[in-house]
This record gives structure tokens, sequence and C-alpha cells, in this order.
């Protein structure tokens, strides 16, 4: 009996963190493909569906990685819209498995 491959999944976090700008969306979808091509089983995006105005209190932190913390997060960062990333994604991609953290 043959073991089953571990499954890789590439989590494309909060964008901007990865990239050089925010809401960099032709790196994601470029990605994608990357990672179908490099051999990952998924690739799954980051959301915002919804901040609320308390979100950006405390402001914007100087690590990017602290961001997703409560408090960080300013309300008018641009989030584009995950079901139509992850249609782009799908129209480069033949196998990968794409998934939404929220949707």
């Amino acid at each position: 009996m043959t073991k089953p491959h571990p499954r890789m999944t590439l989590v494309l976090t909060e964008n901007w963190t990865m990239t050089g700008g925010r809401c960099n969306t032709d790196a994601l979808v470029r990605w994608a493909r990357e990672a179908e091509d490099a051999g990952f089983d998924s690739v799954m995006l980051s959301e915002h569906i919804v901040l609320g105005p308390d979100a950006g209190a405390n402001g914007p932190m100087p690590n990017p990685r602290e961001y997703a913390l409560p408090g960080n997060q300013t309300p008018d960062t641009p989030w584009p819209s995950s079901v139509v990333l992850l249609a782009a994604m799908a129209a480069v991609t033949e196998r990968v498995r794409l998934a939404a953290a929220a949707v």
C-alpha cells in the first residue's frame, strides 16, 4: 500500500506584506500558477470582508506582520474581491485547489 503524499498549501496572507505594494493582484495570480508548477496542492487567500470603524484604533504597526492584530487594520485598506481573485487564479491553473479564508 502506498502512502499518500503530504498536502501542501500556499497561504497568501495579507498580500501587501508579501508584495511591494498593497493589493498586487497580478502577483497573487502569478503566485497561484507558480504554486501549482511547484507541486502545491492548494492556494488559500486571506481576506477581509468587513473592517469596522474601530479596526484601525491602534494605527498601523511598524511591522506589517502584526497587521492582523485587533485595532491595527486600517478600514480603508484596499482588499480585492476574493471571488474575483479566485476566478482569475482558476483561469491560469488546472489542478491546484483554491480556497478562501472567510467566504
